[in-house]
């Protein structure tokens, strides 16, 4: 008697495993979160032109999150410039960790590019956030 109650919570258990490991796979898609970064990262330089390559989402015990490539541009006095570009962004997040609420996160970017360039009272993340700031 013991051994089949076992065995059908074990069973209810894995059941409930599978469904929510299968929603959470079918509510991930790669096409909305491009669209919530690229919102995201607008909002923070509302002056940058943010671009947002292809983005892959893998989710197993590890969440395997990949973008092609991300750059953010600003325009001051009719010249484009670059802030930032990165290729080949890989971040792992263990799903172990989200469930536990701590643990680490790998990030592994490929030659990453980041630009620093002063003008006369300010400097380009300044502009690309909005924020104008006197020299001293």
């Amino acid at each position: 008697m013991k051994k089949k109650i076992l065995i059908i919570l074990t069973f209810i258990f894995l059941s409930l495993i599978g469904c929510s490991w299968y929603l959470v796979q079918k509510k991930l898609n790669p096409e909305e979160i491009k669209k919530l970064t690229q919102s995201e990262l607008s909002k923070v330089f509302p002056n940058g032109n943010v671009q947002l390559g292809e983005l892959n989402i893998s989710i197993g015990f590890t969440i395997k999150i990949k973008i092609l490539k991300l750059s953010i541009d600003t325009k001051n006095k009719k010249r484009n410039i670059s802030l930032l570009k990165l290729n080949n962004i890989l971040v792992k997040i263990p799903a172990w960790s989200i469930l536990r609420g701590e643990g680490a996160i790998d990030i592994a970017i490929d030659s990453p590019l980041i630009v620093y360039e002063e003008f006369n009272k300010t400097n380009n993340w300044q502009f690309a956030i909005g924020k104008e700031s006197k020299k001293e």
